[in-house]
């Protein structure tokens, strides 16, 4: 099948755009809030902790609105795996959402919401890593884009397997690592299918 050039290259800017604001906004807003909080300014921290969340959600809106575009041009086994992609995108907004919800309850609330949170996360993860290993096969993707189909299964075995080791008090130290690795693989496989000449 031939795929669509323009839609390829609209539909994966925005996945990548949505990726990198829901990315950044987190790892930012969480140095911002902590430094707030260490500084003794906690209103100041909340209300950094929910616009940052805003931004998280805005950018997994604009994943999921790319992620559609793209199932849109795809066919059979490539157009499923994409399905699973939004599913997973879906639960990762309903975590986020929650997880701002919830942080406006001081202690119990944050605690609760990032449990609940961090379940979406894990299935949403689990959808990625099959949804990905199934892209692996494609062959309809161009190279380019498969190579970055290759990371971008890896990076969620990463960040599956850090969600694993935050469970574990000792090994939760590692799980960061695995995650910022995770998270510069994501942005590189999405990079790549970006960039794949369609």
């Amino acid at each position: 099948m031939e795929l669509n050039g323009a839609v390829w290259k609209t539909s994966t800017s925005k996945i990548f755009s949505g990726v990198l604001l829901f990315s950044l906004s987190g790892i930012v807003g969480g140095l911002f809030a902590v430094i707030l909080a260490l500084s003794g300014s906690l209103g100041a921290a909340l209300w950094i902790g929910v616009l940052t969340g805003i931004a998280t959600i805005l950018g997994y809106v604009l994943y999921l609105m790319g992620l559609g575009e793209l199932q849109g041009i795809l066919q059979g086994e490539d157009a499923s795996a994409i399905g699973k992609v939004k599913l997973a995108a879906i639960l990762l907004i309903i975590g986020a959402c929650v997880s701002v919800l919830f942080s406006i309850v001081p202690l119990l609330g944050t605690i609760v919401g990032s449990i609940i949170s961090g379940i979406l996360n894990i299935v949403g993860c689990i959808l990625c890593v099959m949804a990905f290993a199934q892209l692996k096969k494609s062959t309809t993707f161009p190279a380019t884009a498969l190579s970055g189909v290759s990371k971008l299964y890896v990076a969620y075995l990463l960040n599956l397997i850090g969600y694993g080791l935050m469970l574990t008090v000792i090994l939760a130290v590692v799980a960061p690592i695995l995650n910022l690795v995770a998270f510069i693989m994501i942005l590189i496989g999405w990079a790549g299918v970006k960039n794949a000449q369609v």
